[in-house]
C-alpha cells in the first residue's frame, strides 16, 4: 500500500523532475517543477538575449549571447568606422559612416581643389593645395611680369606679358631711335635720343660751317663744307678783287681750309701769293 500511498511530489534533479514517491518533493505540481528546472540557455531573439526556459537556447551563457546579440552598428574613431558591438554605435550602416570617416585630403584637378572624400588626396589641407593649384597666369606690375598665383593675371602665358610690360626706352641705331623693347635702351624717352640721334650734316652759315642737329644740312661731310664755306668766306673778305683763290698754305708750305689768328699764306690763280692773318 505505502508504495503507492503518497502524494505525488517532484524534486529536480540534473534539469529533470523527479517524484522521490514518498510525497517528500519539493514541488506539489510537475508544471512547478518544470518551470525552474532546466539548464538555463539563450537564444538571440530580435537582438535580444532570452532564455527559452527549456534548455533549448543556442548559448548556454548569457555572456556568449551577449557577445553576438547586438544591432550592428558603428561609431567613427580616428578615421576608422568601429563596430562597439553593443548597437549604441552612431551609424546603423557601414556605408554611412565611410562616407564621413574619413581624413580629409584634396587632390588639384583642372586647376580646382578637390577632396577625394577617402582621405587618399596629396595635400592634407585646403590651403596647401590652393597654394599649388591654379592657372598660371601673370600681371605686368612696375615693368615686371608676376604671376599673382591664383589664375587672376591679365596674361595667360609670360611670354605674352614681357612682350608688353617693359619700360619704353630707345637707342639710336643707324641714325634712327629704336625701342629695343626690353627697357635696356640707353634714353629713356625719344626726344633725350632724337636730341643726339640724326646724321651729321653742315650748312655754311655766315662763313661757318654748322650742323643744325637734326640731318638737314646741305654737306653730309665736314670737309664738303668746309671746301665750300672757307673758300666763300675768304672770297668774301677779298671780294674787292677779282682774284680766284687757288689754295691756302701754311708756314710749313702745307695746305690747309682755313685759319683765323695765324699767318696763313692764300695763293691765287694768276700766281700772286698774299700773306694775311684773319683775327677773331
Amino acid at each position: 500500500c505505502e508504495d503507492v500511498c503518497y502524494t505525488p511530489s517532484w524534486d529536480c534533479i540534473n534539469d529533470a523532475c523527479v517524484d522521490p514517491q514518498d510525497g517528500s518533493g519539493i514541488y506539489s505540481s510537475l508544471a512547478d517543477c518544470e518551470d525552474v528546472c532546466y539548464t538555463p540557455s539563450w537564444k538571440c531573439i530580435n537582438n535580444a538575449c532570452v532564455d527559452p526556459q527549456d534548455g533549448s537556447g543556442i548559448y548556454s551563457s548569457l555572456a556568449d549571447c551577449e557577445d553576438v546579440c547586438y544591432t550592428p552598428s558603428w561609431n567613427c574613431i580616428n578615421d576608422a568606422c568601429v563596430d562597439p558591438q553593443d548597437g549604441s554605435g552612431q551609424y546603423s550602416s557601414l556605408a554611412d559612416c565611410e562616407d564621413l570617416c574619413y581624413t580629409p585630403s584634396w587632390n588639384c584637378v583642372n586647376d580646382a581643389c578637390v577632396d577625394p572624400q577617402d582621405g587618399s588626396g596629396q595635400y592634407s589641407s585646403l590651403a596647401d593645395c590652393e597654394d599649388v593649384c591654379y592657372t598660371p597666369s601673370w600681371d605686368c606690375i612696375n615693368d615686371a611680369c608676376v604671376d599673382p598665383q591664383d589664375g587672376s593675371g591679365i596674361y595667360s602665358n609670360l611670354a605674352d606679358c614681357e612682350d608688353v610690360c617693359y619700360t619704353p626706352s630707345w637707342e639710336c641705331v643707324n641714325d634712327a631711335c629704336v625701342d629695343p623693347q626690353d627697357g635696356s635702351g640707353q634714353y629713356s624717352n625719344i626726344l633725350d635720343c632724337k636730341d643726339v640721334c640724326y646724321p651729321t650734316s653742315w650748312n655754311c652759315i655766315n662763313d661757318a660751317c654748322v650742323d643744325p642737329q637734326d640731318g638737314s644740312g646741305s654737306y653730309t661731310t665736314l670737309a664738303d663744307c668746309e671746301n665750300i664755306c672757307t673758300t666763300t668766306a675768304i672770297q668774301s673778305i677779298f671780294k674787292q678783287t677779282d682774284k680766284k683763290v687757288k689754295r691756302i698754305v701754311n708756314t710749313l708750305g702745307q695746305e690747309i681750309k682755313y685759319q683765323s689768328n695765324t699767318p696763313i699764306f692764300i695763293q691765287y690763280e694768276d700766281g700772286t701769293v698774299e700773306k694775311v692773318i684773319f683775327i677773331e
